[in-house]
């Protein structure tokens, strides 16, 4: 297995668990991309870091979101710290980021994501910006149910216009 093979596998990996996809075999199927054996090597993995009590960061997002699942005074005690949740950098966020931002937000909603799709950079992993049709409709029907509003800002004022003229 080459250099290239391994960054192709781990990002085939990060990908299948930042779009919460453990446990769908059909999806994994699809995603294998010519890995040969891609659903073998991801059971010996996972089955690798747990059996050594280990976990990557893709599933540090995944434990958070099952506990506040799981433990509803865990997600009460992060509910009544916290009533407002902003994200900077949204358009890097996987689904299982969003879906754990829109967990500790609740019903009220409570979330303010700020991104550029046009920065994206982790769309390797999941990121939202990468086409996911599915998890931008999710996005527009939790805005629509919660009396939220996606705000599209048309220019930036961040940096001079003589920056802009050298980039």
């Amino acid at each position: 297995m080459s250099e290239g093979d391994l960054v192709d596998l781990e990002c085939a990996i990060s990908y299948v668990k930042n779009m919460m996809l453990l446990g769908n075999a059909e999806a994994i199927a699809g995603i294998a991309g010519g890995i040969e054996r891609f659903d073998e090597i991801l059971v010996f993995y996972q089955d690798g870091l747990a059996s050594r009590g280990l976990m990557d960061f893709d599933d540090q997002i995944l434990l958070a979101f099952d506990a506040l699942d799981r433990d509803r005074n865990l997600w009460r005690s992060y509910r009544s710290r916290f009533r407002y949740w902003c994200v900077d950098e949204a358009q890097d966020t996987s689904r299982a980021q969003h879906n754990l931002v829109w967990r500790l937000a609740g019903r009220d909603g409570n979330a303010f994501m700020v991104g550029d799709e046009d920065q994206s950079i982790f769309g390797y992993r999941g990121g939202v910006s990468q086409g996911d049709a599915q998890l931008q409709v999710c996005l527009q029907q939790r805005l629509r149910a919660q009396d939220g509003a996606q705000l599209p800002l048309g220019r930036g004022d961040r940096l001079g216009g003589a920056s802009v003229h050298l980039a």
